[in-house]
């Protein structure tokens, strides 16, 4: 294998890896043209996709949206250019908004990019959102993970990026990012394990007094 597609390959497991970590295995995946942007409307398990668009370079046939949802709620979102692109890309951006549903908010976001630059160029990206405090950035591979303000279901992201092209093998293949999701809080009266415990040998206790009146009379 050529360093070309041992970086491709090792960028493309740092995409995945956090969300893994994050306990979620199991992704709902769909995928759709990039001239074909409605059919990216989707809900894939607990992640709603919806309004797509991008700018600041030209489209080919092969390129697509690829969306993975978690039963968590976390997601996944990557522009994959196929071909790679060998040509400069100033100032390309895509938009979409993502909604997480049954109760979870967004908890953390990183943003990737997938190429080489063995040819001496240099790439990277931003993925914005408003409740973002700090926007994640990627040179390259997986960026680190930057906190949402808490108790937000839905988040219109921005991703910008840029590729500086001087010679092959310099290329760009994916640029994306991926969110983790807070859990729902337990709806409001329903009583925890402790308290359900309790509540056990509260009974219990009932019983047995109840037993205890009855052989003394």
């Amino acid at each position: 294998m050529t360093k070309f597609g041992i970086f491709k390959k090792l960028s493309a497991s740092l995409l995945i890896a956090p969300i893994l970590a994050a306990g979620s295995s199991q992704a709902a995946t769909g995928s759709c043209s990039l001239t074909s942007l409605a059919s990216c409307n989707i809900t894939l398990d607990n992640v709603q996709y919806s309004g797509f668009s991008f700018a600041g370079f030209t489209a080919a046939p092969g390129d697509t949206f690829n969306l993975s949802g978690f039963a968590s709620g976390a997601g996944i979102v990557s522009l994959s250019f196929t071909p790679d692109r060998v040509v400069d890309i100033s100032a390309g951006s895509f938009t979409y908004t993502a909604t997480l549903l049954s109760g979870r908010t967004f908890n953390q976001a990183q943003a990737n990019l997938t190429g080489s630059t063995l040819g001496g160029g240099d790439y990277s990206t931003t993925l914005s959102a408003a409740q973002l405090p700090t926007s994640p950035t990627s040179n390259g591979g997986g960026g680190s993970f930057q906190n949402f303000n808490p108790g937000f279901s839905t988040q219109t992201f921005s991703q910008a990026f840029n590729f500086n092209f001087v010679a092959e093998p310099d290329s760009v293949s994916q640029v994306g990012a991926s969110f983790t999701a807070r859990q729902p809080a337990p709806p409001s009266g329903v009583p925890g394990p402790v308290p359900l415990l309790g509540a056990a040998a509260a009974f219990g206790f009932s019983r047995k007094l109840r037993s205890r009146i009855r052989l003394a009379a």
